[in-house]
């Protein structure tokens, strides 16, 4: 029996648009390289969708989330996972490779 336990990731960075008498809209950004989008006022009954970094910042999801949350709000998103893009290393990654550096994952070569 493994020690570890389960720990949902964090949230990093949340954005809302809530329509008063309306749908409740959400996006965000999780510390283990994942974007969701979540509507619905209870339990987001409505649905949600989510993607990696990599392909949110290629353009998944970016329709979905102008329409819901705003144009402002997708470019605050786009900024905000292309820093986190450029220094994360995959938590798979540090289990199979516990010695790998940052370089090694960042597409930048010496």
């Amino acid at each position: 029996m493994s020690n570890s336990r389960y720990r949902p990731p964090k949230i990093l960075k949340h954005w809302v648009n809530d329509i008063p008498g309306g749908e409740l809209y959400e996006l965000m950004v999780f510390d283990d390289g994942s974007v969701c989008s979540a509507c619905g006022r209870y339990a987001h009954s409505s649905g949600s969708t989510s993607c990696t970094w990599g392909e949110f910042a290629e353009g998944k999801m970016h329709d979905l989330v102008t329409r819901t949350v705003g144009h402002q709000a997708l470019n605050e998103a786009m900024a905000f996972v292309s820093s986190q893009i450029k220094g994360y290393v995959p938590k798979a990654c540090c289990k199979f490779f516990p010695t790998a550096s940052l370089r090694q994952f960042s597409g930048v070569t010496a």
